[in-house]
């Protein structure tokens, strides 16, 4: 009977050991996981941070590209005023030629 609890004190320590390694180990994971979340933590708030970013370039570019349009709008009403002051100019007495007597 002695045998069998020296036997049984032996694999009752095994066992603790496994445990305690066991623990141990899971203690170390579990801080891996807690470093790799707050490293999560940090690149979403830079990606939030370059969303931003994004945000306001899209925000300019649209802003000057309404700029642009105004622009070429302007532009385009010139040019019909301009085509329309040309067309009327053979019209005027003043574009006619000048009739030399002789």
């Amino acid at each position: 009977m002695a045998e069998e609890v020296r036997k049984l004190a032996m694999r009752s320590a095994e066992a603790a050991r496994n445990t305690a390694a066991l623990i141990e180990e899971s203690v170390k994971n579990s801080e891996n996981g807690v470093n790799i979340a707050g490293e999560v933590g940090k690149l979403l708030e830079e990606i939030a941070a370059a969303s931003v970013k994004v945000d306001d370039l899209v925000a300019e570019i649209a802003a000057a590209n309404q700029e642009q349009s105004q622009g070429i709008e302007q532009i385009n009403t010139a040019m019909t005023q301009m085509d329309k002051v040309t067309n009327r100019m053979p019209q005027t007495p003043r574009n006619r030629p000048v009739r030399r007597r002789k």
